[in-house]
């Protein structure tokens, strides 16, 4: 699916100086390229946070979590309440206070509260991170601090949620924004070719590095190969006009989900999403059906 491509180009504006650089390191070193390859995919970007985000901060309680299964500490935002338990889980170079607007609701519903920063990303450990790790902090989160009853993700933190259920994690009802990918290559050779690199070598190479550190096939955590297995109730949410994410992606992933829907809406974009009205009440319908 050559629109997944779409994603990693929208997060980089490469320097010219770059691209010349990269390709005289392939001519010089094709392990030398594949490692700075790899230190620049695992490295997300870092933002400032604006204005309207800093309110969230004063209403939530937070603290060190120290992930067993990564071995780093994440910062982990509570706000404890009497009703039902909702996880947080934000995108690739982004930031759970992201989140601000959905948490400001859930508070009004009375619903118990927990935003975390992944690695790399917020106030969490680390300057790099990768899917992997994303996946392993959330199981291990699900594990000490749940069960929660609802998972609400965002782009590629809908991925790791997706794979974190693959590899046991337990959550009643699902809610995946602007899922990040359907498959996993496009993901890596979108990246490569950013650097007029030839994305096939490199993706294997970067492949074989991946499994080298982590003993799994990046393959493995695409959609396309687990989520028809997949039994929670889930409610996809994408935007029409999604330039990073395409909307075939969750398209695709309802298709192949036998309990899910999805929602559609236009001219919100990647992140505006996060903070519309209609998307937020039907998150908060999606949350109360049945119950």
């Amino acid at each position: 699916m050559d629109a997944d491509k779409q994603k990693i180009k929208s997060y980089y504006n490469l320097p010219i100086w770059l691209l010349f650089f990269m390709r005289f390191l392939h001519v010089v070193s094709k392990k030398m390229t594949t490692n700075f390859l790899w230190y620049l995919f695992t490295r997300p970007l870092k933002f400032q946070i604006p204005s309207r985000e800093l309110n969230f901060y004063n209403k939530v309680t937070s603290s060190k979590f120290y992930s067993e299964y990564i071995q780093k500490n994440i910062e982990v935002y509570k706000i404890p309440q009497k009703g039902r338990k909702v996880l947080f889980i934000h995108g690739w170079s982004g930031r759970g206070s992201q989140f601000y607007k959905i948490v400001n609701q859930c508070i009004f519903e009375g619903y118990d509260i927990t935003v975390f920063d992944l690695p790399a990303h917020g106030k969490s450990e680390s300057n790099r991170s990768n899917l992997p790790e994303f996946t392993d902090v959330i199981r291990d989160l699900e594990k000490s601090q749940g069960p929660f009853d609802i998972v609400i993700s965002h782009s590629m933190g809908a991925l790791a949620c997706l794979n974190s259920i693959r590899l046991g994690a337990r959550f009643e009802k699902v809610v995946l924004i602007s899922l990040g990918a359907y498959r996993i290559n496009p993901i890596f050779s979108g990246f490569i070719e950013l650097f007029n690199l030839p994305s096939e070598f490199y993706v294997e190479r970067m492949f074989r590095k991946l499994i080298s550190e982590k003993g799994e096939n990046p393959i493995d955590y695409g959609p396309d190969q687990f989520v028809s297995k997949i039994k929670n109730r889930t409610l996809l949410i994408h935007c029409e006009d999604d330039k990073e994410a395409n909307i075939m992606i969750s398209e695709s992933v309802c298709n192949d989900m036998e309990n899910s829907k999805l929602f559609k809406t236009k001219n919100l974009g990647h992140r505006r999403i996060l903070g519309d009205e209609e998307v937020i009440q039907r998150i908060i319908q999606f949350i109360k059906e049945d119950n």
